[in-house]
């Protein structure tokens, strides 16, 4: 018994939660160590591998006139390593031509391209690209500006038609390609038969990857009816889920998975602020979660 005065130690906000991760199949997965800080038990289910494109031309020809260009635009980490895997170093030589100006998605991306060497112009506050497109034609003239998206092979078309409209000229590269790997069937129904109590999404690839390995839909057109729910939703009941941002919430939402908790802020930080809000104070057994409805 601790003596009058004494502080009380303060267990992490998820300590014994049972996440778990839909990540890269290889790498770092920093969504997992936030998690642990956090106090969570971590379970990773590997969703997606990210080889260069199978022709790196197109962006090679890119870089190498990266001076006729006025904006640079990142929507992940993964373009910007991409991209200076494509690029000997990224900022000109004293003298050399003009560096265009960066706009990054939200502050992981914006972290990712300020260590890598890039000044960012832009910072997006969300939602995705959408609002990183209103936030840089709020802060700068875009009409006419020659625009450079660094892209994943999968990426939707929502940047560019977003920039588009603004009367900006987008050239879009394909930086890496997204290669959707299904994680092992048994492992996550093991996983889920020996308990989970939250299972987090960062990317619509990794939806479709976990459906698969259930033996859901590869492509369906939802929004599904509670009726027609497929496996995935099946299989998440009762379970909380936490995505990153609305367009990953959509890919769940067409599987019939439609209680989920979107992160305020399109980080992974954020995800995990998500799954705080979501779980009461750790006790034993399973943590009740506080579901109040899909979050817009």
């Amino acid at each position: 018994m601790g003596r009058m005065g004494d502080s009380v130690p303060v267990a992490p906000p998820l300590a014994g939660v049972r996440v778990v991760t839909t990540r890269s199949a290889s790498g770092e997965d920093r969504l997992r160590a936030l998690l642990e800080m956090a106090g969570a038990r971590v379970l990773a289910w590997p969703t997606s591998e990210y080889p260069p494109p199978r022709d790196p031309s197109p962006l090679e020809a890119a870089l190498a006139r990266l001076d006729r260009f006025d904006w640079v635009v990142f929507t992940s980490a993964r373009a910007v390593a991409a991209v200076g895997e494509g690029r000997a170093t990224m900022a000109p030589a004293a003298g050399g031509p003009p560096t265009p100006r960066v706009a990054a998605v939200g502050p992981a991306t914006a972290r990712a391209a300020t260590e890598a060497g890039w000044t960012v112009a832009v910072e997006g506050r969300g939602p995705g690209a959408r609002g990183l497109a209103a936030r840089v034609a709020a802060t700068f003239p875009v009409a006419g500006a020659r625009v450079l998206f660094p892209a994943a092979s999968g990426a939707g078309p929502t940047l560019e038609e977003e920039f588009t409209a603004l009367g900006a000229r987008v050239t879009r590269v394909e930086a890496y390609r997204t290669v959707v790997t299904p994680p092992p069937a048994e492992r996550v129904r093991a996983d889920l038969a020996a308990g989970v109590d939250a299972v987090t999404f960062a990317s619509p690839s990794a939806v479709e990857a976990v459906d698969r390995a259930l033996g859901g839909d590869p492509a369906p057109r939802g929004p599904a009816h509670p009726a027609q729910a497929g496996e995935l939703a099946r299989a998440l009941t009762g379970i909380a889920v936490a995505c990153i941002g609305p367009t990953t919430a959509a890919a769940l939402e067409r599987r019939g998975v439609a209680d989920v908790r979107v992160a305020a802020a399109a980080t992974l930080e954020g995800v995990v602020e998500a799954l705080v809000e979501l779980f009461d104070s750790p006790g034993p057994g399973r943590i009740t979660a506080r579901h109040s409805g899909a979050c817009p």
